[in-house]
């Protein structure tokens, strides 16, 4: 479903309407480059029959018929290019119509395909963390009663002796919960630097 099959029928509909202004141009650039053409010999012709005091007039009228009808198609290849590029013929699909489908078929999709599991993964992530965290302040209180209870019989020299369960460190949390560095790290899309190379 990552395909988004309108986008790309509108790339290459742009593509074709492109190469087609772009042939539309180049026949009216040889249209008028033609009656270009035909305009410097007619004027070639005319100081050739002043110089050598010919009379062309039959070539002069011919050559002058030519550049009529080169004029005439220059000027309506040129008007062919403009409608064209004003009307846009060949175009069935509008920008406005890749819209529409991105946001009412591609996106819900998309969201259902993709996204949806991400989502539904993020919630089971967030109750097992807190699940976890929870039990460790059971588990942390459960340990500290029965330590209270064996420090109560002994002596006082004895009362720091006894070791505790719950993490001491900074580097013990940073490792077992979620830091707030963690969550910078996950902000900005990168794996957080305390969980090393575990995936």
């Amino acid at each position: 479903m990552s395909d988004f099959k309108l986008l790309e029928q509108f790339i290459q509909q742009k593509e074709e309407m492109t190469k087609m202004g772009q042939e539309m141009a180049k026949r009216e650039q040889a249209a008028v480059e033609e009656y270009q053409a035909l305009k410097a010999e007619y004027e070639t012709m005319i100081k050739r029959s002043v110089v050598e005091g010919k009379d062309m007039t039959k070539q002069l009228d011919a050559q002058a018929e030519k550049i009529e009808k080169a004029k005439t198609a220059a000027e309506r290849r040129k008007q062919e290019h403009q409608i064209f590029s004003a009307t846009r013929p060949n175009e069935t699909i509008k920008a406005e119509d890749v819209v529409t489908a991105w946001n009412s078929e591609f996106v819900p999709a998309f969201h259902a395909e993709k996204m949806q599991p991400v989502l539904d993964a993020l919630i089971d992530a967030k109750k097992a963390l807190t699940d976890a965290v929870l039990a460790y302040h059971d588990v942390t209180n459960e340990f500290e009663a029965k330590r209270y209870e064996c420090r109560s019989e002994l002596a006082d020299t004895h009362y720091y002796e006894l070791k505790d369960v719950a993490l001491q460190t900074r580097q013990e949390h940073e490792k077992h919960f979620v830091m707030i560095e963690d969550l910078q790290e996950l902000a900005a899309g990168q794996r957080p630097a305390s969980l090393g190379g575990a995936k």
